[in-house]
């Protein structure tokens, strides 16, 4: 639950003096209070509206300089409209100004923005790259505030690729510059860096589960809202959505911490800050409703965020898919309502592949743009050699087209002959499925008559002399099948925590002998035994449910996540699942 990354507001905001030319013939004077950063970034949250038309009056009327007006607007897209990638475009135009590069402090205001806005919309390798670029320009400038929330947010871009141990340091680090920095301070934004970064251990620490962990926290946090609310220079609107967000949380993680009337009195609180009743608000409800249980409200306050969104063409973003979807999910899983919950994931793996095609377009129009500018400045230089230039492309655009369908000839030919291969493989498959299933079935009526004819035959008057060998041959095998028929049986490959330590306490046998069992019964190791089964149960989920998502099949089968399963299903069958299931969809054709 990322509710602070939603509500990230301004990290790096550092109020700046006014500078720029005069205005001419203008209806407005620059002394005007509502003509000024500092009223445009107060009423950015309550009024994100009027504070664009604003800016647009003083661009209208010269009464700013061009990359402070594109600030601005990047500030208001963000905090008060929520519209990430329109504020990314106006952080980045505004940084590239030349003008910027003249004033540290303004610089390092715009890359923290650029930062964040990059980390929300899931950038996690761009906004590491110019957290970097700002931890220099900080060094250099002394500004230990903005140092350590560039390493704050190296540190949650490290998290959210796994790299939980070295995100821990980075984050303590940005604590540790952060607490000094706020000893005796009045400025609400040094304040509010450090709430922020409370606010983002206290969300991991949900994430993780580890709630004490995240209630220890609960007293150095309310000491800081205390001393942000004394702040003279507090924004609008700051205080009670800080209290907002932290009252919804800690609703939730009493309650999942087995202190439900401790959530329910959070929850109380939340409701009482006028933020609740914001679009925004609305959005912290779900995860205490679904941890109180309370599936069917949580879905009617998603399903009110997904209309706002859809109205606003915004439900292809990160944190649509991560947070709205994720929790509808939980939702319907809550009710029982399976079909449902299938639905969303795929709906996520959908929109998934639709942000990473979005993206890409937004690219290409940026370079278009980037293009189309240099190319109106060198226009006229040009047109000299334009007939020529001309000529050259025609030559080369027939060779590409040439090269392209000679390409395109040999592609198609591959695919066609990958598909077929695919096809004869899928029918292999299911056929030795069929077989093992059936020699799997003869095993444990075999296993079955074997352990009632122990009991039934009596001890033979001369006992037969075998060698050791092939005597402990034999107890390894007997082993390895009763281990086999535990698994099996009772289908423990499917859960995706099953360690050999439960196997070996189930099957009452010698741990150190336990590797040299699987070795002798089925030729291999423990993780690629059960691997294998797993992949087993995979390929038949496929072929009974066509319409599930991979990822619900690979949780169903076992996997902690889709990587390790697409791994082992291609070591296993020799094809990825997306392709297994086209090969598998063009056999029943």
């Amino acid at each position: 639950m990322n509710i602070y990354l939603k509500l990230a507001f301004c990290l790096f905001i550092l109020l700046q003096s006014s500078t720029g030319s005069s205005a001419v013939n203008s209806p407005v004077q620059r002394g005007d209070s509502i003509y000024t950063k500092e009223y445009i970034e107060k009423i950015s949250l309550s009024e994100p509206r009027r504070a664009l038309q604003l800016i647009d009056e003083m661009e209208k009327y010269n009464l700013m300089p061009g990359f402070r007006l594109d600030n601005m607007r990047s500030i208001v897209y963000q905090n008060g409209l929520n519209m990430y990638r329109m504020a990314l475009s106006y952080s980045l135009k505004a940084y590239q100004n030349d003008s910027i590069r003249q004033n540290p402090k303004e610089a390092l205001a715009q890359l923290g923005l650029i930062v964040d806005q990059y980390h929300v919309t899931g950038n996690n390798a761009e906004s590491t790259r110019y957290a970097t670029e700002g931890i220099a320009l900080a060094g250099k400038a002394g500004n230990k505030s903005s140092e350590a929330n560039f390493l704050l947010y190296i540190g949650m871009n490290k998290r959210d690729i796994g790299l939980k141990a070295e995100a821990d340091e980075y984050i303590a680090k940005a604590i540790e510059i952060q607490e000094e920095e706020v000893k005796g301070s009045r400025k609400w934004s040094i304040v509010d860096n450090l709430i922020y970064t409370y606010g983002m251990k206290m969300t991991f620490a949900l994430e993780d589960k580890e709630y004490q962990k995240a209630i220890d926290l609960l007293p150095r946090y309310e000491k800081l809202m205390e001393q942000l609310k004394n702040c003279p220079d507090l924004p609008d609107g700051v205080y009670d959505m800080r209290w907002a967000a932290a009252h919804a949380a800690y609703a939730c993680i009493f309650t999942e911490n087995g202190q439900p009337d401790k959530g329910a009195e959070y929850y109380g609180k939340f409701e009482a800050t006028d933020y609740a009743s914001t679009i925004d608000g609305k959005q912290m409800r779900p995860p205490y409703l679904i941890a109180a249980k309370r599936y069917q409200e949580a879905l009617y306050y998603l399903r009110e965020e997904q209309q706002f969104r859809e109205a606003e063409g915004d439900t292809i973003n990160y944190i649509y898919i991560r947070y709205n979807l994720a929790l509808e999910a939980q939702a319907h899983v809550g009710l029982r309502d399976y079909k449902s919950a299938a639905r969303v994931y795929k709906q996520m793996y959908d929109l998934s592949d639709s942000l990473h095609v979005r993206e890409k377009q937004d690219d290409v129009v940026e370079f278009a743009t980037i293009y189309e500018t240099k190319e109106k400045e060198t226009l006229l230089l040009q047109q000299s050699a334009k007939l020529e230039k001309d000529r050259i492309l025609l030559l080369s655009a027939a060779c590409v087209i040439l090269l392209f369908a000679v390409l395109s000839w040999f592609t198609i030919r591959y695919a066609r002959i990958v598909k077929a291969k695919n096809r004869v493989l899928v029918r292999t498959i299911t056929e030795q499925m069929a077989c093992k299933e059936e020699v799997q079935q003869a095993r444990s009526k075999i296993y079955v008559l074997t352990a009632q004819l122990k009991h039934l035959q009596p001890a033979p008057d001369v006992k037969e002399e075998a060698s050791a060998d092939k005597q402990e041959r034999t107890e390894m095998q007997s082993t390895f099948d009763r281990l086999n028929e535990l698994v099996t049986g009772e289908k423990l490959y499917l859960n995706p925590d099953l360690t050999r330590d439960e196997l070996v306490r189930r099957l009452h046998i010698d741990k150190n002998i336990f590797a040299q069992v699987l070795q002798e019964g089925a030729g291999m190791k423990f993780n690629e035994y059960i691997n294998e089964l797993r992949i087993e149960y995979a390929l038949h989920l496929m072929q009974a449910f066509p319409n599930y998502s991979l990822q619900a099949i690979a949780a169903d089968a076992g996997f902690s996540n889709r990587g390790t399963f697409s791994a082992f299903f291609k070591k296993k069958v020799g094809m990825t699942p997306t392709e297994y299931r086209s090969a598998s969809l063009s056999s029943e054709c």
